[in-house]
């Protein structure tokens, strides 16, 4: 599974070539049937290439998706994929996401990269982790409410005592490279590992604080969701002490996380995130109807969609069974809707989610009996 971040949202938001080819396809993640992942990506291919040639027929659609036609070829990625496989080209660009989303065959051509179908890997509640634990293993899975899948972090030690090989290799190069021993100044020392219960305290917490910093500096600091601790209290405690991650959860997965398969972590895990999703939920819908009648609210979608380019929505309640169509112009903040696809036209809906998304707003997926007014969007803005 590849990761998505908000920036490369901001990447495939950006003016792009035209014409731009958005390719969703829903993969097989092992069996026999992975076989099925080549033919797929090869029929969306043609379908782009049919859909160019309509578009464009006195030119040669090739160069755009000779990308695409070289990914065919490498046998070795249509064997390991996630649910689903995002993939985006225009001129020069070519970026391809196996994403943890069961994504309904599509193939788009148009003006701009169609993102509708990535969105739900961004609103609220999508998306958590959960870092297994013990002294013989380190395992981080990013998790949905349905699925799981261990990430491979080369950069952060697989267990205590590879952490502390490094942390010695890190003295040893500390104390070549450290001051003369000549009048005045100290040498270099530094104490063995012992064997009493403090040193081996004290063992453990050097492990996981190398955890924490190589888990921060490899993927965490750019990350704003859920971290659920799954290990024994004692490992817990600790680890709370030395967390740099601000969104590490009070409540960790108890017992020993060696005895157990990722779908029970993420099982496991799920029962600690989804109250803390369903709270802060409830918190933005009640901060709708706080301020309903004032001007910090709105449901009228002419009024969000510009908020939302100037970064002024807080929470963006969306309904994402209903869609939108229309044009946005945000060098007027002219906004128009129609009652059904035109030429043109794109789900302003979703591009309103966009734009909260990467200005640092939170979207909340409710269904239709959950909207305020039984709207199909609601916004809460920042001022």
């Amino acid at each position: 599974m590849d990761l998505i971040t908000k920036h490369d949202i901001e990447n495939l938001l950006e003016k792009q070539s035209a014409p731009c080819i958005s390719m969703y396809i829903p993969m097989v993640r092992k069996g026999p049937e992975t076989r099925q992942n080549q033919i797929r990506f090869g029929n969306a291919v043609r379908e782009a290439e049919n859909e160019l040639n309509r578009m464009m027929p006195h030119k040669d659609a090739s160069d755009i998706l000779d990308p695409a036609k070289a990914l065919l070829e490498e046998t070795w990625f249509w064997s390991h994929q996630s649910n689903g496989l995002a993939v985006y080209l225009s001129g020069d660009f070519f970026r391809r996401y196996r994403v943890d989303l069961r994504l309904e065959e599509l193939v788009t051509v148009g003006s701009r990269f169609h993102l509708k179908p990535i969105l739900p890997l961004f609103h609220a509640g999508a998306r958590f982790y959960v870092l297994a634990l013990s002294q013989n293993r380190v395992q981080l899975l990013r998790c949905t409410p349905y699925s799981s899948q261990v990430m491979d972090l080369p950069s952060v030690p697989s267990d205590l005592s590879t952490a502390l090989q490094y942390e010695e290799t890190e003295s040893q190069l500390q104390f070549h490279t450290g001051t003369s021993q000549g009048r005045g100044n100290r040498p270099a020392a530094f104490h063995g590992q012992g064997v009493g219960k403090d040193d081996k305290k004290d063992q453990v917490e050097r492990f996981l604080r190398t955890v924490d910093r190589s888990l921060w500096e490899a993927l965490l600091r750019n990350e704003d969701i859920p971290l659920v601790a799954a290990c024994v209290d004692y490992l817990f405690a600790i680890y709370q002490k030395v967390n740099s991650y601000p969104h590490l959860l009070d409540t960790p997965v108890t017992g020993n996380p060696d005895e157990k398969s990722p779908k029970d972590l993420q099982e496991q895990a799920w029962e600690v995130v989804e109250p803390y999703f369903q709270k802060f939920r409830e918190a933005a819908v009640r901060e709708f109807e706080e301020f309903k009648h004032t001007e910090r609210t709105s449901k009228d979608l002419r009024k969000i969609l510009p908020a939302s380019f100037e970064g002024r929505v807080k929470h963006l309640l969306v309904d994402p069974k209903q869609i939108l169509w229309g044009t946005f112009d945000p060098e007027n903040d002219q906004v128009i809707l129609h009652d059904s696809k035109e030429p043109g036209d794109q789900g302003l809906v979703d591009l309103a989610s966009v734009e909260t998304i990467i200005r640092g707003g939170t979207v909340y997926a409710l269904g239709a009996e959950e909207m305020p007014g039984g709207s199909p969007v609601a916004a809460v803005f920042r001022y």
